[in-house]
């Protein structure tokens, strides 16, 4: 079943290049802030990547810590461990923060 439309209006000249103008200009515009994002969210991403970092170092900080507390808890509770190896454990843990915060501080100093 065929439609019969009626013949195409022509447009003036003047709106066609309204027309035109007005969608290059919102391309142009999109781009602009597009672009602008673009760069903040990189910013984003690279200081989230270092709170990340800092987060999940201090978590497995706290998760050392507490795994010692427990291994004492267990000492207590069964006697099975003395005082000193969770001592020894907690100094363990003392001196890798130690030395991972001297290597953040050279890598701040002598940048690769």
């Amino acid at each position: 079943m065929p439609t019969n439309f009626a013949p195409p209006v022509n447009v003036s000249p003047l709106i066609r290049f309204g027309r035109y103008s007005m969608l290059i200009a919102g391309i142009s515009y999109g781009l602009f802030w597009q672009s602008r994002y673009t760069k903040k969210e990189l910013g984003l991403k690279d200081f989230k990547a270092r709170e990340k970092a800092a987060r999940d170092e201090r978590l497995a900080k706290e998760k050392a810590i507490q795994s010692a507390e427990k291994v004492f808890e267990e000492s207590e509770r069964y006697g099975k461990f003395t005082k000193t190896i969770v001592v020894e454990r907690r100094r363990e843990v003392m001196a890798s923060q130690r030395r991972s915060m001297i290597n953040d501080i050279m890598k701040r100093i002598r940048p690769k």
